[in-house]
């Protein structure tokens, strides 16, 4: 069987509902997290071959410029499209990658989060083994707030956004489902350990996890469990509860100790 390469799925300044955009401020923080994880990405895990950022209509001449300047150091024979939300289908970017018949795993990457040392390729290697159509699953990882880069560790059952999907060709629906959806029904395979840090923006007015309780945490905790996906034991559970219970880390601490910072 032949290996799987890499497709990089980000989304980028995307709008919600009737939330207004964000401020330039904080998208401009945003693309300076994605250019520096970016970087440490593709030097760290061979294999990628492609990235598709997708931005609202508002930022898309920003991202464009961002990406011509070097946002995505891909190698030369990768390559990086900026789509509008959405659209990649009907704009043809999918058909610019080239991709058609390669086996993947097609993984999402928001634009503020990084996966640490070792965990992308630790994630390639167990996708190698897989048919086509499982959810490759990340649980574990650090939170951060962000700008004062206070760490705890963290989990998801169901709402995690740090997941991939193996496929022969690009199919990007199901990283397009909130969270819990594209888990539910589909098999899945968890990469083990701590594998991702993903920085919450206290000023983003999208993001309301930061404000929230570790009672009100611990109640979602709850109801996401009862919906996990098969194959989660009872003993995993008190990795969860732990998480919820964890005291802050040095955030460069948690970087130091993951290498080279991410995948």
């Amino acid at each position: 069987m032949s290996r799987r390469d890499l497709l990089v799925v980000t989304r980028l300044g995307l709008r919600f509902g009737d939330r207004p955009t964000e401020s330039p401020d904080l998208f401009a923080r945003r693309l300076d997290l994605l250019r520096e994880t970016s970087a440490a990405f593709v030097s760290a895990c061979a294999g990628c071959v492609g990235w598709i950022i997708e931005t609202d209509s508002a930022w898309f001449d920003t991202v464009v410029d961002a990406v011509e300047s070097g946002l995505v150091p891909l190698p030369p024979s990768g390559r990086t499209v900026v789509s509008r939300r959405g659209s990649a289908h009907e704009d043809g970017d999918l058909a610019r990658l080239g991709l058609d018949g390669r086996r993947l795993l097609t993984l999402r990457l928001d634009s503020d989060d990084r996966y640490l040392h070792r965990s992308v390729a630790d994630a390639l290697r167990l996708a190698d083994e897989l048919p086509d159509g499982v959810l490759v699953d990340f649980p574990h990882g650090y939170r951060a707030t962000w700008p004062d880069r206070r760490v705890r560790k963290d989990s998801y059952v169901m709402q995690g956004p740090f997941f991939g999907v193996t496929m022969t060709g690009v199919d990007l629906d199901p990283l397009h489902r909130p969270h819990a959806t594209a888990r539910l029904g589909r098999p899945s395979s968890s990469v083990p350990g701590r594998a991702w840090l993903q920085h919450v923006h206290t000023d983003n007015i999208h993001t309301e996890f930061a404000r929230r309780s570790r009672f009100t945490q611990l109640r979602q905790l709850r109801r996401d469990w009862s919906r996990r996906p098969p194959g989660r034991s009872w003993t995993e559970l008190h990795r969860f509860v732990d998480d919820l219970r964890s005291t802050s880390h040095s955030y460069d601490d948690i970087l130091g100790r993951h290498s080279s910072a991410t995948s």
